[in-house]
């Protein structure tokens, strides 16, 4: 299931940055939530190019009326730059304010899902994306 929102808005904060996502009907915002929860706390790698990817990050997920916010922070003033150029760059790959959408992978055998593709960490199959 692929779910469209729309990336409202980055603000830079002291120490990270505060990232706002917002979909539309209820479904959508239901998604949105159980998607941005499972990639920011899964303890999953994430990647590099992801703010939340930065080694040493604090990331929080916290429900708003149209979907989420999520808080990105650093220990240091070098690391609060780090996220903040991250954000940046994701920002504009992603076109601020453009329809984006989240990609499910699931594991064939339904024991694992992900918001990445890759291998299920506990049987070891491919994991597929989820219609």
């Amino acid at each position: 299931m692929r779910v469209s929102f729309y990336k409202t808005g980055i603000k830079n904060l002291d120490n990270g940055v505060e990232i706002t996502l917002v979909a539309e009907g209820e479904a959508n915002i239901a998604r949105l939530r159980e998607l941005a929860a499972a990639h920011f706390n899964s303890g999953e790698k994430l990647d590099k190019a992801c703010p939340a990817g930065i080694p040493g990050t604090k990331t929080a997920v916290e429900e708003t009326d149209g979907g989420v916010k999520i808080t990105i922070t650093g220990r240091s003033p070098t690391e609060a730059k780090e996220i903040q150029a991250a954000a940046a760059a994701a920002c504009k790959k992603g076109e601020s304010g453009a329809k984006r959408a989240f990609k499910t992978y699931v594991c064939p055998m339904g024991e694992y899902q992900s918001s990445k593709p890759g291998k299920c960490p506990k049987c070891g199959m491919e994991l597929e994306e989820k219609k």
